[in-house]
C-alpha cells in the first residue's frame, strides 16, 4: 500500500481516537462537576458534613427525634420483609401492592393518632416549631420519603425497567420474571436525602452565577441515630427551612386544568434567565410543582427531590443521561408556561448550552425539538 495512504489512514485513526478520548474526558469532567459541591464529591459519607444543620437546630431536631423515636422508626423503615413478600407475588401479582399500601395507610394513621400534621400526599412533610437553646423559636419542615416511592427506587435497582404503582391495571412486581422475584435484593435508598444534595447545587449556582432572584430554603440532614455517619433514607431525615407566604407558579382547578399565576406572568426576563441556570444546576425536573414565588418576586426552589424512579446506585448524579434529562425536563416545564418573548430566552439557553449535548448525545438533540428549535 502507498506510504501516503498508510500515513493518511494512520492519521485519521489517531485523530478519531483523540476525539473519542476528548469526548470521554469531557463527559467525566462535566459529571464530576454535577456530582460535587465546592469541588467535593457529594456522597452518602460526605453529605452529613456538606449539608449539616446549625448546632442549635440540629440539637432541637435530634431531641424531637428522640421524643418520637418509635414514630420515626415506623416512618423510615419497611416493616415487611420485602424479598419474602415479593416472592409471594410470583403467583399473586396483587399481593405485594396490597401489603405496601397497607403499610402506607398504617403510617398515615399513626401520624393522625399522634396529632402530627402531614403536608404531603405521597411522603411525610411534618412542620415543626422548635424551641432553640437560645430561647428563640423557628419553624422547619421535617421530610421523610414515602415507602411507595422508595420501593420504586428498589425496583429500578433490581430490574431497571419503568414501573409505577399508580399505573392503572398494573401491580407492583407484575413486570418481574419469576427469577427476578426470587433474586430481589434490598439496598439503601437516597430518595429523601437527595433533596439536600440538589439544594446544595442550586445554592452553589446562586453564588457562582450571582442568581439574586433565585432562592432555596436552607436544607440540611439530621441523623436519626448519632452513630450514623453514612446518609441514606433510614439513617437521616431532611429538614428544610419554612418560608411563609409563598405562592405557587401553577394552580389546578377541579378538572385538573393548569392556571398560571399572574405574578409569574409578570416576572421580568432576568428571572427567567436565572431560572434556567438554577434548573440546570439543581436538576429541577419538576419545576411547576417545586418552584414557588415569594412577595419580592423571587423564585424559590423547594423540595428539591430526585425523580421517584432513580436507581440508588446513581446517587449522587453519577449517570450522565439522568443529569441531562432532569435538567432538560425542568427547562421544558418552564418553557411551556412562559409567554412568547420569554420562551425565546429559554430557547437561546438551550441552543447555547455546551454540556447537555455531551451528556446525552443521542437523547438531547431529539428532545430539544420540544423547544421549537430547528436544526
Amino acid at each position: 500500500m502507498n506510504n501516503k495512504i498508510l500515513y493518511s489512514l494512520s492519521l485519521c485513526m489517531a485523530l478519531s481516537l483523540q476525539a473519542m478520548e476528548q469526548k470521554t474526558t469531557d463527559v467525566e469532567t462535566i459529571v464530576k462537576h454535577y456530582r460535587s459541591y465546592n469541588n467535593e464529591l457529594i456522597t452518602p459519607e460526605s453529605l452529613p458534613v456538606l449539608a449539616k444543620a446549625s448546632p442549635e437546630i440540629e440539637k432541637a431536631v435530634t431531641q424531637w427525634i428522640e421524643n418520637n423515636k418509635e414514630l420515626v422508626k415506623q416512618l423510615t423503615q419497611f416493616r415487611m420483609n420485602i424479598p419474602e413478600e415479593v416472592q409471594k407475588s410470583i403467583s399473586n401479582h396483587s399481593h405485594f401492592g396490597k401489603q405496601l399500601m397497607q403499610e402506607w395507610e398504617q403510617d398515615k394513621k399513626l401520624l393522625e393518632q399522634n396529632n402530627i400534621p402531614n403536608l404531603s400526599d405521597h411522603s411525610y412533610s411534618i412542620p415543626l416549631t422548635l424551641d432553640l437553646p437560645t430561647g428563640e423559636k423557628t419553624t422547619i419542615v421535617l421530610k421523610i420519603p414515602g415507602k411507595i416511592i422508595r420501593f420504586q427506587n428498589l425496583v429500578k435497582h433490581n430490574q431497571g425497567k419503568e414501573w409505577t404503582i399508580y399505573q392503572e391495571g398494573k401491580q407492583p412486581c407484575a413486570g418481574f420474571t419469576d427469577e427476578e422475584k426470587k433474586n430481589f435484593t434490598v439496598t439503601n435508598t437516597y430518595q429523601g436525602i437527595s433533596r439536600a444534595a440538589h439544594a446544595l447545587k442550586i445554592q452553589e449556582a446562586q453564588k457562582q452565577k450571582n442568581l439574586d432572584a433565585i432562592k432555596v430554603p436552607n436544607t440540611a440532614i439530621v441523623a436519626i441515630n448519632t452513630d450514623n455517619t453514612s446518609a441514606h433514607d433510614e439513617s437521616y431525615v431532611v429538614i428544610e427551612e419554612y418560608i411563609p407566604n409563598m405562592q405557587p407558579v401553577i394552580t389546578l382547578d377541579a378538572q385538573n386544568n393548569e392556571h398560571i399565576s399572574e405574578q409569574f406572568k409578570q416576572l421580568p426576563p432576568k428571572v427567567i434567565q436565572q431560572a434556567c441556570e438554577a434548573i440546570k444546576a439543581g436538576g429541577a425536573w419538576n419545576f411547576k410543582k417545586n418552584a414557588l414565588l415569594d412577595k419580592n418576586n423571587n423564585l424559590v426552589f423547594v423540595d428539591n427531590e430526585q425523580p421517584d424512579r432513580m436507581p440508588p446506585h446513581y446517587f449522587f448524579n453519577q449517570n450522565p443521561l439522568k443529569i441531562a434529562v432532569n435538567a432538560t425536563l425542568g427547562l421544558h416545564q418552564l418553557y411551556t408556561i412562559c409567554q412568547a418573548n420569554k420562551k425565546e430566552i429559554i430557547r437561546e439557553f438551550i441552543k447555547n448550552d455546551k454540556e447537555l449535548p455531551v451528556l446525552a448525545p443521542n437523547w438531547f438533540p431529539e428532545y430539544k425539538k420540544n423547544f421549537d428549535i430547528k436544526d
